[in-house]
């Protein structure tokens, strides 16, 4: 009997540990800087995108699947793929513009509203398009804090000539060419 009634309060005691809800604090993040504007620490939409100064965050609003990373193609569109778990989510992708030293939308239509899986096609121009994905709760559009309440994510998608395709596609055939010569068919 006293078995069973230690067995009963060690299994109310466990439960009711594993029933005691966590609270996380504010996260510190030191390496990204925040101004204050009007009362709030945060940056809107637009100084996040144009900073250059931001660091790259870890994915924990929204996953991109595309791009895996830097890429080489050759045509001038890029499809930037990915997924969330949360509803109401922004996702805005930008690139840098040397000329003015900062970085800029892609397009007019470089915001999306996104829940669950997401694509879309971007306009980019010949050479490295270095891109800026930024994701973020549509409420929090003028209080965005990276690593917080925004996720930064860099890619260099590398634009190159359908000539340069070809050469390399020449190079490879010739190679092939001497191979067999070499070793027959």
């Amino acid at each position: 009997m006293t078995r069973k009634l230690c067995a009963v309060l060690v299994v109310i005691l466990m439960f009711a540990a594993f029933s005691v809800s966590a609270f996380a604090g504010p996260v510190a993040n030191s390496q990204y800087r925040h101004k204050t504007v009007n009362g709030k620490s945060g940056m809107n939409l637009d100084e996040l995108i144009m900073s250059r100064d931001v660091g790259e965050t870890e994915q924990f609003i929204a996953t991109i699947t595309k791009p895996t990373g830097d890429e080489t193609i050759f045509v001038k569109s890029y499809v930037v793929c990915g997924f969330t778990d949360y509803q109401d989510i922004c996702i805005a992708v930008a690139v840098y513009d040397g000329s003015k030293d900062q970085y800029v939308y892609v397009s007019n239509n470089s915001v999306w509203d996104v829940s669950g899986l997401f694509s879309n096609e971007i306009p980019l121009h010949l050479g490295a398009n270095r891109l800026k994905i930024v994701a973020f709760p549509k409420s929090e559009i003028n209080n965005l804090k990276p690593g917080v309440n925004a996720q930064v994510t860099y890619f260099t998608v590398t634009v190159l000539k359908q000539s340069i395709k070809d050469r390399i596609i020449q190079g490879v055939l010739k190679v092939k060419d001497s191979v067999t010569g070499i070793f027959g068919n």
